[in-house]
């Protein structure tokens, strides 16, 4: 049933609206507004408590709210003198700097009005000086210009004849010094010959750097005889492709290559150093020397060990290669003379006199014996090369006398 004073006014709303609608639609509206009734019947009572229970929240928390305001409060009496004189205090300091900042502003103004027309005289006569310079380096640079093209003839001549010198250079010096040397030549290398090296063509530029690092003669030779395989195999190489040995002397040269491979290091040196005697001949025509003194018992190696060069630095290039003069220490080093029974004469560097004689068992040794080799590698290689009498040649260009 509807109850309450609303409900009973809109009761009686329906019974006004009954006059004016059909009365179909009067039992739809009629039954919609019984459901609205009942639903607020059943509502009203939610809201009513919903409405205490907000009202008892707000009861409890209004104290603390309170004492929260209140506190608020005291913090803000506290911090208001601090904050006015901080307030205070600023406005002094703006007030203490404005005068300060003002007649820096000033000064800043009247120096600006000062210098103004010190700058603009100056920008003036930066541009008179520029309109006066102007005509001078415009004539620079055509002078210049002129100049310039004189000038490049003769500079591409220079670059041509520069050109044609650096031809030159190589030319000479592919002629004067042996290709294992490599491009960087140094007076270790002169050193390294007249300190009785044969390293003129062989052995190859790794190996040969190797020797000239090692500090001592010792270890110079240490260098070698670690290497001396593929020594061994570059003179064998060499030595097949020499055209200026008969049958014999290559046939014996190839057996003391052999020899040295098989370890058979007496053997090695003693044929190498046979064959040492024999090139002898081939380097310098000791025939027309012995016709020249009537002397039919002259040795090769009597005229060779006295072919000496006192100053190398003071040697110049002539039409001979310079590594021919080279040779003369090499050779000379292997031709030293010793007396038989004094031992204070004998050395442990390859000798051919001690060689030939056999006079001590510490001349007969690997790096010895690899140095015989490479010394008649040498040799063969030049003869090769530039043919018969080669030193002989190499000494008289350079005015040395042979007899």
């Amino acid at each position: 049933m509807l109850t309450g004073k609303n409900s009973q006014e809109d009761l009686k709303k329906l019974e006004n609206l009954k006059t004016n609608i059909s009365p179909k639609l009067q039992s739809v509206f009629y039954k919609i507004a019984l459901d609205m009734s009942i639903l607020a019947n059943h509502i009203e009572p939610v809201f009513t408590r919903y409405s205490e229970q907000m009202q008892k929240i707000a009861r409890t928390l209004e104290p603390t709210f309170t004492r929260y305001n209140e506190q608020i409060q005291k913090i803000a009496k506290t911090l208001e003198p601090a904050l006015t004189g901080y307030n205070e205090q600023i406005q002094k300091i703006a007030k203490t700097l404005e005068p300060a900042l003002t007649g820096y502003s000033e000064q800043m103004q009247k120096i600006a009005k000062t210098l103004e027309p010190t700058f603009t005289r100056y920008n003036e006569q930066i541009q008179k000086i520029a309109k006066t310079l102007e005509p001078a380096f415009t004539r620079y640079n055509e002078q210049i210009q002129k100049i310039a093209k004189t000038l490049e003839p003769a500079f591409t001549r220079y670059s041509e004849q520069i050109q044609e010198l650096s031809k030159t250079f190589n030319y000479a010096y592919k002629y004067h010094f042996p290709d294992n040397w490599g491009n960087k030549i140094t007076i270790d290398y002169v050193d390294l010959c007249k300190s009785g090296f044969p390293i003129i063509f062989i052995p190859n530029s790794k190996i040969l750097d190797k020797v000239i690092k090692a500090k001592t003669f010792s270890l110079k030779k240490t260098v070698l005889c670690k290497n001396d395989q593929t020594i061994i195999n570059d003179c064998e190489n060499a030595i097949k492709e020499c055209k200026c040995l008969n049958k014999d002397i290559k046939a014996h040269i190839i057996s003391s290559i052999l020899s040295y491979k098989n370890k058979n290091y007496r053997s090695a040196q003693s044929s190498a150093t046979i064959v040492f005697d024999c090139l002898l001949e081939y380097i310098i025509d000791v025939k027309v020397i012995r016709k020249l003194q009537n002397n039919k018992k002259k040795l090769a190696s009597n005229v060779v060990s006295k072919i000496k060069i006192i100053d190398f630095d003071k040697l110049s290039f002539s039409k001979v290669p310079f590594y021919t003069i080279l040779m003369i220490p090499i050779i000379n080093n292997a031709l030293k003379l010793f007396a038989i029974g004094d031992k204070n004469t004998f050395v442990n560097e390859y000798n051919r006199h001690m060689s030939i004689h056999t006079v001590s068992s510490i001349q007969y040794k690997r790096s010895n014996a690899l140095i015989a080799i490479m010394l008649i590698t040498n040799i063969c290689v030049i003869t090769d090369k530039l043919g018969k009498n080669w030193l002989g040649k190499t000494a008289k260009m350079y005015g040395i006398d042979v007899k």
